[in-house]
């Protein structure tokens, strides 16, 4: 099994775990000189299980302004400074289908 980091000249890592070589043994699929990689490769499974726990419950990141919003009466001019903070193109601070969740929760409460 080889290191499957890709070098800066473009080509893949030669290291393949064996004794005689100096990059040491394959863990998580590189070697010692890129366990960089591998760390990084680590930090992006954590991220997708976290976007995945999301996935399951989307109600525990609902912020708590539109659950108050969702509790009382229409007010239009509460929808309006809602939907302006929740837009889809304008907040990044959320993943896209959790701002589209949340502006159609305050369409919802509209209708």
């Amino acid at each position: 099994m080889r290191c499957r980091a890709i070098k800066k000249n473009g080509k893949q890592c030669r290291q393949c775990g064996k004794p005689q070589q100096s990059g040491g043994e394959i863990i998580n699929g590189y070697c010692n000189y890129h366990k960089q990689f591998r760390d990084e490769d680590t930090k992006k499974t954590e991220d997708t299980k976290k976007t995945e726990d999301t996935k399951e419950n989307p109600n525990s990141e609902i912020p708590l302004e539109i659950k108050l919003y969702l509790s009382k009466p229409f007010d239009k001019y509460e929808y309006y400074r809602l939907i302006s903070k929740y837009h889809p193109d304008k907040n990044k601070s959320y993943s896209v289908s959790l701002i589209t969740l949340f502006s159609q929760l305050i369409n919802s409460h509209k209708i």
